[in-house]
C-alpha cells in the first residue's frame, strides 16, 4: 500500500469511528448533551482541551480500538484549531 492508500484507509476508518461514536448519542436528549459528556469523559486532566493521547484513551474506552495513523486522522476531524 502506498502513502496515499494508507491515508485513504485511515480517513475511512475514522469516519467508521464517527459513526461509532455518534451511535452512543441515543442514550443523550440532544447530540450537544451527549458531546459535553463525552467532552468531560475524555478530558482526563480538566484542562478544557483533549489531546491526543486523551482522545484515543477515551475512544479505546467505548470500544473502538484504531491504529495510531486512524488515531491521527480522527483528531483531524475533531481538532478546530
Amino acid at each position: 500500500m502506498n502513502t496515499d492508500q494508507l491515508k485513504k484507509a485511515s480517513s475511512e476508518a475514522a469516519e467508521i469511528a464517527v459513526k461509532r461514536i455518534a451511535s452512543g448519542a441515543e442514550e443523550f436528549n440532544n447530540m450537544r448533551e451527549y458531546v459535553k459528556h463525552l467532552f468531560s469523559r475524555f478530558d482526563a486532566n480538566r484542562d478544557g482541551a483533549i489531546s491526543f493521547d486523551e482522545l484515543s484513551k477515551g475512544v479505546a474506552s467505548l470500544g473502538i480500538h484504531l491504529t495510531a495513523a486512524e488515531r491521527q486522522s480522527l483528531m483531524k476531524k475533531f481538532d478546530t484549531n
